[in-house]
């Protein structure tokens, strides 16, 4: 008996609903594999992103707007009715507020949260166990139900509590977008400043390709006609300024000193000017988490201070390696100009140097060290 799935068409409603009935399961398994090779979803989409989806639809089933219809032979078609699914896209109508634009990953978002929810997000949300892909929806699509302001900040950000499926959650909006030529801060005059909301994203999703677990969600979506940075709201947790001020040590140095290896590394990577205690947060259980990247990602091809270089974790610098003018281009060049990512390319170039030297002369065990990771890009524990 086979499977067929709908394959042609070119508009955003043809393209969604191919997206939807593969990750839904309609598809056989040489069909989806073919989809997952085609032109379709390598001009839109990665594989990763294609599964990610996939594994949060196939726990609850094939969707129930997709409807089986028999035929001669005993093959089965899916299909799914188009009227239903534009019915479904038009109840979304805040798709153009939550995300930047009216794209096919806004359609496919729309689509699967109107006629496929899913069915365990409460318990996993209750779990603090969400994957890096639901946080990230949770906050594109999660309906802002109030915000108030954050007293820590020269960004003036909010704090948001958001509503999706159930669950409930806050989140960090930054708005901030301002450029001068030259501008006067607290440690002096700094040239071609730039105060920026998307720097926070181009950070997260550097931090996914790195493998960092260190860097929590942030999306683009408009908040209140305003484009705007959300970060997924870091719960039970204080700021590095605060353990210092109440002396607490950490129970475990040694993990601690390596977090914070890894926390200098980032640091130097993104040119950070603004890399101040408060924007070091600190969970329970000790896990490191660094946020707001508003006044980074700077023209300087130079590290900021080398000095602050002590050790590296290997799969961080081993993902430095691999960071090239091509590969960042493809991911952050909505956030990130041209003369940024190839600063940021040549200060990811000079990391590896740097300890590639340390580690002649003092040996590998002396300048590396290996942090535990998780499967998930963002890390967990949010």
């Amino acid at each position: 008996m086979s499977q067929s799935c709908l394959l042609s068409g070119n508009s955003w409603e043809t393209d969604a609903i191919i997206l939807y009935q593969l990750i839904g399961g309609a598809c056989g398994e040489k069909t989806q594999t073919a989809i997952l090779r085609s032109n379709f979803l390598s001009r839109r989409f990665t594989s990763l992103e294609v599964l990610a989806l996939r594994e949060q639809v196939t726990a609850v089933g094939i969707p129930k707007k997709i409807k089986e219809k028999g035929s001669k032979g005993g093959d089965r078609t899916y299909t799914c009715h188009r009227q239903e699914a534009k019915k479904q896209f038009r109840m979304k109508s805040q798709i153009r507020e939550t995300l930047p634009t009216f794209s096919l990953h806004a359609v496919a978002v729309a689509l699967l949260a109107s006629a496929c929810p899913l069915a365990n997000w409460a318990a996993t949300a209750n779990d603090q166990s969400l994957s890096c892909a639901q946080m990230e929806e949770f906050l594109r699509m999660g309906k802002i139900r109030q915000q108030k302001g954050i007293p820590k900040g020269v960004t003036l950000p909010t704090r948001a509590t958001l509503e999706y499926n159930g669950v409930q959650h806050d989140a960090a909006v930054q708005t901030v977008n301002i450029a001068k030529a030259s501008y006067q801060t607290t440690k002096g005059t700094e040239l071609n400043f730039k105060d920026y909301w998307g720097y926070n994203v181009a950070g997260y999703e550097l931090a996914k390709i790195l493998e960092l677990n260190m860097v929590p969600p942030y999306v683009e979506r408009k908040v209140g006609g305003n484009e705007a940075a959300l970060s997924w709201w870091v719960n039970d947790s204080m700021m590095e300024i605060d353990r210092e001020n109440r002396k607490l040590r950490p129970p475990d140095l040694d993990s601690w000193n390596k977090q914070m290896y890894a926390v200098r590394v980032w640091h130097q990577l993104i040119f950070d000017t603004d890399p101040n205690l408060t924007n070091i947060l600190i969970t329970k259980d000790w896990q490191i988490w660094i946020i707001d990247f508003t006044r980074a990602f700077r023209l300087n091809k130079n590290l900021r201070d080398p000095k602050d270089l002590v050790q590296c974790d290997r799969r961080l610098l081993a993902k430095l390696r691999t960071l090239d003018k091509d590969v960042l281009k493809d991911k952050l060049s909505r956030w990130l100009t041209k003369s940024e990512i190839e600063a940021l390319a040549a200060r990811a170039a000079k990391i590896v140097d740097f300890f590639d030297k340390e580690t002649a002369a003092k040996g590998e065990g002396a300048v590396l060290y290996d942090i535990p990771r998780t499967q998930q890009a963002c890390g967990t524990g949010l």
